[in-house]
């Protein structure tokens, strides 16, 4: 009998991974997000002709994790509200929340009293708001921060932000240099003044390495704040 040719089984694909839904809800401890939203957003660009830069990002990785980063090309500030995670962890999402109504700052200043006061009302109390937590829900044009029943909505805006990931990688290791270098004083000065735990060195700078690099820096707060700032190049002579 003829040999008869066999069909060849089909091979099976591998299954293609799938990325988890976006988390768009967010809730976080309200002292934590207050105090790492108003310190990272002091790098925030107030030149309205940087419509990225004048947003703050917010990278979300879980629902109760999100990290804040800003900056105005000059320096650069982030700082994570939940569980400590890498600098180098890629995001859920990543969002730009833009405020050009200027409500956010009246909001922020009545659930710092509120958290000040510390009162313990139910959440979603028509009188009382409950200042312990905040809630952060991203649709597609919006960003709205609620705590019990006050709120302000945000502008989200399109655009990529800098990889902020990238300038840390451009710091140079080695020994310290010789070269004398200068700060911005405006810029330092605004890092100075971000709230700190109470610590006798509550900025620590890393070695100068190179003086055409960025400087990074830590800042002893709750919850922590890492950033860097560009120097400036002085005369030696």
């Amino acid at each position: 009998m003829p040999a008869t040719a066999t069909k060849p089984r089909p091979t099976k694909r591998a299954a293609k991974p799938v990325a988890p839904p976006a988390v768009k809800t967010v809730t976080l401890p309200a002292d934590r997000f207050v105090t790492a939203w108003t310190n990272v957003a002091r790098a925030q660009s107030d030149d309205f002709c940087r419509p990225i830069l004048e947003a703050m990002c917010v990278e979300v990785y879980a629902p109760d994790q999100v990290r804040f980063v800003a900056t105005n090309s000059y320096f650069l500030l982030h700082s994570t509200v939940g569980d400590p995670i890498g600098r180098d962890a890629e995001p859920n999402g990543r969002y730009l929340a833009a405020d050009p109504q200027k409500t956010l700052k009246p909001f922020m200043s009545w659930l710092t009293a509120a958290v000040k006061r510390d009162k313990r009302p139910s959440l979603g109390s028509k009188n009382q708001p409950d200042p312990r937590s905040v809630t952060i829900t991203i649709d597609e044009k919006r960003i709205t921060i609620d705590a019990g029943d006050a709120s302000v909505v945000l502008e989200r805006r399109d655009g990529e932000f800098p990889n902020w990931r990238k300038l840390f990688g451009m710091v140079a290791a080695g020994k310290n240099a010789a070269t004398p270098i200068a700060f911005n004083p405006k810029f330092m000065a605004t890092i100075c003044a971000i709230k700190t735990e109470d610590y006798a060195t509550p900025i620590q700078f890393d070695p100068v390495v190179d003086p055409l690099k960025p400087i990074t820096f830590k800042v002893k707060a709750n919850p922590p704040v890492e950033g860097l700032i560009m120097p400036v190049r002085v005369s030696d002579g």
